[in-house]
Order: structure tokens, then sequence, then C-alpha cells
């Protein structure tokens, strides 16, 4: 059932072999008859207790990656009217006003004031080390 001595076997494959080795594998071993239901109900509940975690974790990593998501995307959505515009102001210098290249050079940079609002709506942890943060600069003030 283990593949090394080094590496840990998988949760499914650790299942079976705690299930074979205390006689509930079904092959007729010490204890595979009125004394295996009990093996078998701790290892329904391990496997409960598995899928439970992996769905934690999938929610997790789901919620993770909706968060990149949105940064990668505010991240594209600020900085790509620049970089349109510079590159276009490289074949055609007069084409591109001052005013309009100064907005998007502007937006690039409010990227950067946009992503701790993201992440303070997307992580608990984030939030409420912002929030002390700005309890402590505005609470002072105040005071």
């Amino acid at each position: 059932v283990y593949r090394s001595e080094s590496a840990p076997p998988s949760p499914l494959n650790r299942c079976a072999a705690e299930d074979n080795k205390l006689g509930g594998g079904g092959g007729g071993g010490v204890g595979a008859g009125a004394g295996a239901g009990g093996v078998r109900g701790s290892s329904k509940t391990f496997a409960r207790r598995n899928i439970k975690n992996q769905v934690r974790k999938f929610k997790m990593e789901t919620k993770a990656a909706k968060t990149i998501g949105i940064i990668v995307g505010c991240f594209v959505v600020c900085w790509l009217p620049f970089f349109s515009i510079y590159i276009s102001r490289v074949f055609c210098a007069d084409c591109v006003p001052s005013l309009l290249f100064s907005i998007f050079f502007w937006l690039g940079y409010c990227n950067s004031a946009i992503n701790p609002f993201i992440y303070a709506l997307f992580a608990r942890d984030f939030r409420n080390a912002f929030k002390k943060i700005l309890c402590r600069i505005f609470c002072k003030r105040i005071s």
C-alpha cells in the first residue's frame, strides 16, 4: 500500500490500509466478522471528515482564484490604456493629446490604490489588519 518508506500514503490508500490492518478488508482476516463493523464505521467517519476538508480546501482555493482574477483584471483595466497609448505614441507623437496621456498614466497608478480595497473585500485577515491601521490613524486624530 505504501509507495516508499519516506513518502506518506494518500488519504484513500491510508484508509484502505487501516481497514485491512484491522481486519475489515473483506479478505477473511482476523476480526473480519462481527467486530469489523466498528472499524468500518471509523473508516466512514474518516472519509466523511476527509471529504469535508477537501470541500473546505476547494472553497478556499476558489475564493483565492476569484481574488487573483479580480486583481489581475483591475491591473489590465488600469494599465492597458496607458500602454496602448504609449505604443501608439511611438508611431504618431502628435496623435495622442498630452492630457489624455496624463489621465491614462495616472489611471495606471490608481491600480495601486485599488489593490488594498480589493484585498479588504476578499481577505478577512487583511480586512482586520486594515481596520486596525485605519483606527490607529483616525482614532488618534479624533481624540
